[in-house]
């Protein structure tokens, strides 16, 4: 239930958000730069998986995100 918006820095530089809900699948590319954010619905239930036992390791970046909708 819910939803949430994943944004990515392509390898052009240009930056896109994608709106995931119910349903949805998406598959991050190993190093692709992105981020997660909630909708105004602030809610969202989500199953994610790792092909490394580590799972989610975070690498900040400093690039500005440009605002969105």
């Amino acid at each position: 239930a819910g939803e949430g918006v994943f944004g990515f820095v392509l390898p052009d530089d240009r930056q896109v958000e994608v709106t995931v809900a119910a349903g949805d699948f998406i598959q991050v590319p190993a190093g692709l730069e992105h981020w997660f954010r909630l909708t105004d619905q602030r809610r969202i239930k989500a199953v994610r998986y790792f092909s490394a036992r580590s799972g989610w390791v975070p690498h900040y970046s400093d690039r500005p995100l440009l605002p969105f909708g």
